[in-house]
């Protein structure tokens, strides 16, 4: 697993593709959520929503991939990164 997140720490091309991936993800997020409100279209709340939960599930991933380029267990990453996601500011 360490390989994978070196891989893409290395490659300036693989990296690059993140960013448009992250904000399209974002962007379908916002649409879902604006469909499951029925919030009117154009409100600003749906894409903050989206904006501020891509934004944990980047902290979350960064937070991965630091813990296993510095070795430790998967088993244990997991449970870590669980409980801080977990403990994210978001109604449940």
């Amino acid at each position: 697993m360490g390989a994978f997140w070196r891989a893409i720490k290395r490659s300036p091309a693989l990296r690059a593709r993140l960013r448009p991936m992250a904000g399209q993800t974002e962007a379908l997020l916002a649409a879902n959520l604006t469909e499951m409100t029925g919030v009117p279209e154009g409100d600003p709340a749906p894409r903050m929503a989206a904006a501020a939960i891509a934004g944990v599930d980047r902290a979350l991933h960064a937070e991965i991939g630091r813990r296993i380029q510095a070795g430790e267990d998967p088993a244990t990453v997991r449970r870590v990164v669980r409980v801080a996601a977990e403990s994210a500011p978001f109604p449940r």
